[in-house]
């Protein structure tokens, strides 16, 4: 995921758009995925059955895999215009400021082994040398 949050030829970065490329990214892996088909995916009775009674979106079988294959955004607002403007009418790059502060505020790195940090030391120090 090379270039995430790059801007101007990667003169400049942005943390906003680091966390909606994630997003991006998540939605795509999920598209890569696919959809399962099979006997128990294709549900041709439970469709029948929904025929009958005129939808089968809330048939038990539906609920089951519904999850499974659906892709729900973090960011993205999927809520109706409505909602979306009763929660103050938040733009992505508001979501995404916040999750970065989320980020920022709450993220412990793990540390790394003293043997790793001479190395970088060592590095830094003999860069250009």
């Amino acid at each position: 995921n090379h270039d995430v949050g790059h801007l101007d030829f990667g003169l400049t970065g942005c943390l906003e758009w680091v966390v909606i490329m994630d997003e991006v990214i998540d939605q795509i892996r999920r598209l890569q995925r696919g959809i399962p088909v099979n006997p128990e995916t294709m549900a041709v009775p439970v469709i029948a059955e929904g025929g009958r009674r005129g939808q089968f979106l809330t048939h038990p079988h539906s609920l089951r895999h519904v999850r499974s294959v659906q892709w729900r955004p973090k960011l993205m607002n999927r809520q109706g215009y409505d909602r979306w403007a009763a929660a103050g009418a938040p733009t992505l790059v508001d979501k995404a400021a916040a999750r970065v502060r989320q980020i920022l505020e709450s993220h412990r790195p793990r540390p790394i082994e003293a043997a790793q940090a001479r190395a970088i030391a060592d590095l830094v120090q003999n860069f250009g040398a």
